[in-house]
């Protein structure tokens, strides 16, 4: 039991070291992992054409 509770302690105290030597570059990530992004300006160019579900013609199937 005493070896399951050291392997334990060691564990959290690595675990605590490398979060505070990495602090820093953790934070930024949860940061740009979990704030929310900033939505792009529309301007009048970037218009985007709707999708069309409907199939193909039969004339520009056609490949003779």
């Amino acid at each position: 039991m005493t070896t399951y509770f050291l392997a334990f302690i060691t564990f959290v105290i690595w675990a605590a070291l490398y979060s505070l030597y990495f602090r820093e570059p953790i934070r930024a990530w949860f940061v740009n992992r979990f704030e929310k992004d900033t939505p792009l300006p529309q301007t009048d160019d970037d218009t985007v054409e709707p999708l069309n579900y409907a199939p193909p013609s039969k004339e520009t199937q056609k490949h003779n």
